[in-house]
């Protein structure tokens, strides 16, 4: 919300400029059939001014707004339990909240001093913070206990009448092997019910319609047409493509942007527990592999989403003469991904 004196500042001049006997001196004179047009005009200019500048205002102060809720600090997960057998018993008893559905992570707001200090006794590198800050803010703590998690930040925390939103983020680059984040929060944003999500990126290309559209009934000869790699049950590659993967790799290792749509008939049926399309989507862009995978046409192939999402650092082709097929294996710090399975 705009600053009130700041608001009333505004609407001042417009009053001023309104009320200009100046002005109305000069609709007055030898313009008089031209009066209500300009005067139209000039109302339009200062209600463009008006917008113009409470507009600008506000992506200002939408902006500093997301630096002065989030102060955080990437750290790893030394503590210092005792009396407990493992850590998540420790995080328990100091009343973290568990999120089992996005790679086990605890999380916990500390709204006071006190309960702060306990936990610094226990948990080390938490966020700084003196009894004076908890009177504006709150901290609020994100611990990974899943090893293949690490670099965690947040990337947003908004809130509405009842709830406060948190997302996480992880990085391949930056605090490698650091699984908790703790942050410094507005205490306007404090709620009773808080929802925390891990961030998901979507895969992109012109040349393809987005996974997430594709038709239910979507078959291996919509994916032929639609320039896909294509691998039946058999693990045959049915389209017209056979050397799009070794391109792909290739292009990527060069560090040049590009992007492959792989559809295979690998999966296993909601429906009758037939073979059914898996679609895979990798782009390379800023370094990195995005990766989309719609597994919504199958049963559960390790977890209960449809769409799986994940970023990875390398990719290559690897030949397995034991199951005599190669497939595409994508690998980061934390995580390993094998997919295209084909002779």
């Amino acid at each position: 919300m705009l600053d009130k004196k700041y608001y009333e500042e505004v609407w001042q001049k417009y009053n001023d400029i309104k009320d200009d006997k100046d002005i109305d001196t000069f609709y007055n004179g030898h313009y008089y059939k031209a009066r209500k047009v300009t005067e139209n005009k000039v109302y339009r200019m200062v209600a463009m001014f008006i917008v113009v500048i409470i507009g600008t205002a506000s992506l200002v102060y939408g902006a500093s707004a997301l630096y002065k809720y989030i102060t955080q600090e990437t750290s790893d997960t030394k503590s210092n339990f005792s009396n407990v057998n493992s850590n998540s018993e420790g995080y328990k008893k100091l009343g973290f909240q568990l999120v089992s559905d996005i790679h086990d992570f605890y999380y916990k707001k500390i709204t006071d001093y006190e309960e702060y200090k306990e936990c610094k006794q226990n948990i080390e590198h938490l966020l700084e913070m003196t009894e004076e800050e908890f009177k504006d803010s709150f901290l609020f703590v994100v611990i990974s206990a899943n090893s293949n998690t690490g670099g965690l930040h947040i990337c947003n925390a908004e809130a509405d009448d009842t709830t406060l939103y948190v997302e996480v983020d992880k990085s391949e680059k930056e605090n490698a092997g650091k699984g908790m984040v703790s942050a410094k929060l507005d205490k306007n944003l404090d709620r009773d019910n808080i929802i925390l999500t891990e961030r998901k990126e979507e895969t992109y290309s012109p040349d393809y319609t987005p996974i997430k559209e594709l038709p239910e009934d979507y078959t291996l000869r919509d994916a032929i047409n639609d320039n896909c790699f294509v691998i039946d049950e058999n693990g045959e590659v049915i389209s017209n493509n056979r050397e799009r993967i070794s391109e792909f790799v290739s292009n990527t290792k060069n560090e040049n942007e590009d992007f492959i749509r792989i559809v295979d008939m690998n999966g296993v049926s909601k429906e009758d527990e037939e073979n059914a399309i898996i679609i895979t989507d990798i782009q390379f862009i800023n370094e990195r592999y995005i990766v989309c995978r719609d597994q919504s046409r199958c049963v559960s192939l390790g977890n209960d989403e449809d769409y799986y999402y994940n970023t990875y650092s390398n990719i290559e082709v690897v030949t397995d003469d034991t199951l005599g097929r190669n497939y595409i294996r994508l690998t980061s710090l934390y995580d390993n991904l094998a997919v295209a399975f084909y002779k």
